[in-house]
């Protein structure tokens, strides 16, 4: 999606699951009253849950008619669950160095690098911004990995991170947290364990390719402080569809005819 709000390419996919035993159908509502609706797909115990995947037309990516909203309803009809739905806007970025265009880069750092399994080398940089604001972008090689600014005086959590991907690489980044964080351990399925130091708040860590396929992903990542108390801790998606490379993508179920890594 572009700075001012248009949706730039596709596909556009809205998806995910509902627990709710009474629920029959879902409805994507858009910005001008639009509706897209489907049945649930249910898979039965142990998953017990309904699926769904919606996707979004080219003529709902302009302004003003894109998708706001999920409606949940049971067999008879019935609003079970609304939800608001948003469409990020990024923010305006450097195309020469990949920093929030707002970024001072005169005063620009480079908090922590790591020399990827490609070679190329990923480094997480932090900047002030106008109005005492901070922002924080990642780069690979000479390819920006996104960046945001957060507001002045925010509150810091103890576990916050990104999944990013490209060229064959993963990663994981993470921050501002809060100062008392002083490592975050990373838990695979597998039983292995990495910890990772946090620098000035920020965090970064490559998942290697022996961890790309399933049963070896992450799955639990910890906050700790100095002395090795746990602060926090957020479980981690094994099974997303389309989150690590592989070789050959395989058709996504329900997908209609979409592929991805799985």
């Amino acid at each position: 999606m572009s700075p001012e709000g248009v949706i730039r390419s596709g596909p556009v996919l809205v998806s995910g699951s509902v627990g709710d035993e009474q629920a029959e159908t879902i409805e994507l509502r858009y910005q001008d009253g639009d509706v897209d609706r489907q049945t649930l797909v249910w898979v039965s115990s142990p998953i017990g849950a309904g699926f769904f995947l919606f996707d979004v037309p080219e003529e709902h990516w302009g302004k003003g008619r894109q998708f706001e909203r999920l409606v949940l309803r049971d067999a008879e009809g019935r609003e079970l669950h609304s939800e608001a739905l948003t469409s990020p806007r990024p923010p305006a970025i450097d195309a020469k160095t990949g920093a929030p265009s707002e970024a001072l880069q005169e005063q620009a750092q480079k908090l922590i690098t790591i020399r990827t399994h490609t070679g190329v080398e990923a480094a997480l940089w932090t900047a002030p911004a106008p109005n005492g604001r901070t922002c924080q972008w990642l780069r690979l090689g000479a390819s920006g990995f996104g960046g945001g600014c957060s507001a002045r005086d925010i509150h810091r959590p103890l576990l916050a991170f990104l999944q990013s991907q490209g060229g064959g690489v993963v990663l994981l980044s993470g921050g501002p947290v809060r100062p008392d964080v002083a490592e975050i351990e990373v838990r695979f399925e597998n039983g292995e364990v990495a910890v990772v130091p946090v620098a000035k708040g920020m965090w970064l860590y490559e998942i290697k390719p022996e961890h790309f396929s399933r049963g070896h992903r992450p799955e639990l990542l910890i906050a700790r402080d100095a002395d090795g108390r746990e602060l926090a801790r957020r479980r981690q998606e094994t099974k997303a569809y389309g989150a690590y490379p592989c070789e050959k993508p395989v058709p996504i179920p329900d997908g209609y005819g979409e592929r991805a890594c799985p």
